[in-house]
């Protein structure tokens, strides 16, 4: 029974492999345009974590404090998600699409780090979740603007789909886990009671 369930699992993931590559060359390969070459590096470009830390600091500064307290929480989820995607980046030994397809169209610098997840991806969708979720008027918009920055990795031969879609969960389930460690202080606040519990501060050998 080990044995059919460990052939099941290889031809799964063999599978999945097979629709991850035919996804890339279609984004890399067949459904481009001259003129989409630019605005994809600009996407990608957009995924950058200075890129997108400066685009929180006039929400900081001039959002008022629902705006400080989304960006707070967004640097928190971004800081969360790209800590994680780079974890298992080092633990998964997953080559770039460029250095493993022939015909990858490659629209960018040579990156040192390992393929799975996307981190850029996965910080996009962890700020998307936080601010459309604090700001639903937002919400489609930022998604929509995550999600293509995460196609613009296949696009640009940096990452292949399944990387982008990996990060995606990554970066929405660290959204969700900060919005409700805010509401989480919130209510302690609310209640009077310190942000971290004396019992924990004491295990941190925290005074």
């Amino acid at each position: 029974m080990l044995e059919t369930l460990a052939l099941w699992i290889i031809a799964l993931v063999e599978r999945l492999q097979a629709l991850d590559m035919a996804a890339f060359h279609l984004i890399n390969h067949d459904w481009i345009h001259p003129a989409l070459d630019p605005v994809m590096v600009f996407l990608t470009q957009l995924g950058l974590g200075h890129a997108q830390l400066t685009l929180l600091i006039p929400l900081y500064v001039w959002g008022g404090p629902a705006g400080r307290r989304t960006a707070i929480l967004c640097a928190i989820a971004f800081l969360v998600s790209g800590l994680g995607a780079q974890i298992l980046k080092n633990g998964i030994p997953r080559l770039r699409p460029f250095l493993v397809v022939d015909d990858c169209r490659f629209l960018t610098g040579v990156l040192r780090f390992r393929s799975f997840p996307s981190g850029h991806t996965a910080t996009s969708f962890a700020i998307a979740w936080v601010a459309g979720a604090r700001h639903p008027r937002w919400r489609a918009p930022l998604l929509l603007l995550a999600a293509l920055i995460g196609y613009s990795r296949a696009y640009v031969g940096v990452h292949f789909p399944g990387d982008a879609l990996a990060a995606a969960v990554i970066g929405i389930a660290t959204g969700v886990a900060s919005l409700e460690e805010g509401r989480r202080l919130d209510r302690r606040r609310a209640a009077g009671l310190p942000a971290v519990p004396p019992e924990k501060r004491e295990e941190a050998g925290v005074r």
